[in-house]
């Protein structure tokens, strides 16, 4: 897939103003009913963590209650990892073209990106990459589904 460069997406490139997760996006420490701090509660007891995320409200958020990124769009990070049409291969961008890669032919699972409502904020980014089996299912990855607004 073949993009056409613009120079306002170029000049968004390496501007973290664009990606800021307090503002644009759900994660574990600002996605329940009061604010964590999610280090401290993963690093103390990881066993627990799922529970205390569950008692405390996290989970997914309906679209557009955040602010938009730099480029208009909303939800692109946090909220659902988001399963995308690749396999995952951790070294796979070492060697691939700087421009519009394919994705790896053969990988150790599918690709999740852009973290998700249970991670830190350090974790969600355009650059996040998880694999994952596609076969599986959890509460906090997900697909996105696009649409043209006026369309009836």
């Amino acid at each position: 897939m073949s993009r056409t460069p613009s120079s306002s997406a170029d000049s968004l490139r390496g501007n973290t103003s664009v990606r800021t997760p307090p503002t644009i996006a759900w994660y574990a420490n600002n996605g329940g009913r009061q604010r964590l701090d999610r280090d401290r509660f993963f690093e103390a007891d990881l066993a627990k963590y799922p529970e205390r995320l569950k008692q405390n409200g996290n989970g997914t958020h309906e679209v557009g209650q955040r602010r938009a990124n730099g480029f208009g769009l909303y939800d692109m990070l946090g909220n659902a990892a988001e399963w995308v049409n690749d396999l995952y291969d951790e070294n796979y961008y070492q060697r691939s073209p700087a421009q519009d890669p394919a994705g790896p032919p053969r990988g150790q699972g599918g690709a999740l990106r852009g973290g998700d409502w249970a991670r830190n904020p350090g974790e969600i980014r355009v650059s996040s990459r998880l694999a994952h089996r596609q076969t599986s299912r959890f509460p906090d990855n997900g697909f996105r589904r696009a649409e043209d607004g006026s369309a009836p």
